[in-house]
């Protein structure tokens, strides 16, 4: 099954050089709709005491968008990230992440113990199943 490109879904980078965030701040500036899952932890630092976002699974930068849009991002952040493929006919293909399934997980990473897990979130359209 080949997916259409004009179609939006979830794909995911693997991110290197614990740069995630900051890939994360440039999708969001494209209005590309991003989800890390992430805890957020208390830290102390000459003293203070300050909330840090830290990634519950190191490296892993979900974004939805379109395959097309997959495979720009990844020929334009070459060297920062990687995008995840299967071959289909003998050409590598991002994997869409169905949306049923990465809503779950959005809800199971986001039930942490330790505290609420954040997660950058553009407007969801309300009638995406």
């Amino acid at each position: 099954m080949q997916v259409v490109p004009s179609i939006m879904h979830w794909y995911a980078f693997k991110v290197f050089y614990n740069k995630v965030f900051e890939i994360e701040d440039t999708l969001n500036e494209d209005k590309i709709e991003t989800y890390i899952p992430c805890e957020t932890t208390l830290v102390e630092r000459g003293g203070v005491k300050k909330k840090i976002r830290k990634p519950v699974i190191s490296s892993l930068l979900f974004f939805y968008s379109t395959e097309k849009q997959a495979l720009a991002l990844q020929q334009r952040l070459t060297d920062r990230v990687i995008l995840y493929t299967h071959l289909v006919n003998w050409q590598k293909l991002p994997i869409a992440i169905p949306e049923r399934e990465m809503k779950i997980f959005m809800l199971v990473t986001s039930s942490g113990e330790k505290g609420p897990v954040s997660y950058t979130h553009l407007t969801l359209p309300t009638n995406r199943e």
